[in-house]
């Protein structure tokens, strides 16, 4: 028997078996892990932001209390303090604080004033505390009071004020006992934050 060459064989070319598709309840799970994951994540960033500006808080007390205990009957550099930790804690362009003493609102310190808004805000100082300046309102509501556009409050009348400094959102904090101004003197801080004016 003769020996032929060997009958060829039809080449097969193998294809790789595509992967399987994971089931549609596999995607929503993994959906569902990336998801609480990032949720997960937000929380953990708050949490860090928070722990952040408590020890901000923190710093900025113990600051202002160091100042009160080097100067027991100045009390000029403790609202000076004070005026550039409200600065710093609201991550404003602007701070100052006032007095309430003998029935006036004092302007007795500030951060960030340019010379123009330093000037006027003197000139305005002392006054009585009412509601149409933007900063004696929080000592007239004896609260916490945010104007988010000075130029569209209906009770705000210091335009002026509010164009040399160069802000038109406020913040102000009273600083009170037991909800009131103590009897000899108030103290309150504004915080401002810079638009387009």
């Amino acid at each position: 028997m003769r020996r032929g060459a060997k009958p060829t064989k039809a080449r097969v070319e193998s294809k790789r078996p595509a992967a399987p598709k994971p089931p549609k309840s596999d995607d929503a799970r993994v959906r569902d892990l990336e998801k609480r994951l990032a949720e997960a994540q937000g929380r953990e960033t708050e949490g860090l932001k928070r722990e952040a500006e408590a020890q901000e808080q923190q710093a900025a007390t113990a600051e202002i209390l160091r100042v009160i205990s080097q100067s027991p009957t100045d009390v000029a550099p403790i609202f000076d303090t004070i005026a550039e930790s409200a600065w710093r804690l609201c991550a404003a362009t602007r701070a100052a604080v006032y007095r309430v003493h003998g029935g006036l609102v004092h302007f007795v310190a500030h951060h960030g004033y340019s010379v123009e808004a330093l000037a006027i805000a003197r000139a305005l100082s002392p006054s009585p505390p009412d509601r149409s300046r933007a900063a004696t309102r929080a000592i007239v509501d004896r609260t916490v009071v945010h104007i988010p556009d000075v130029f569209e409050d209906t009770e705000h009348r210091q335009p002026d004020l509010a164009r040399a400094v160069g802000v038109r959102s406020l913040l102000r904090v009273p600083m009170l006992r037991d909800g009131e101004p103590p009897t000899s003197a108030a103290l309150f801080c504004q915080a401002c934050r810079a638009k387009d004016v």
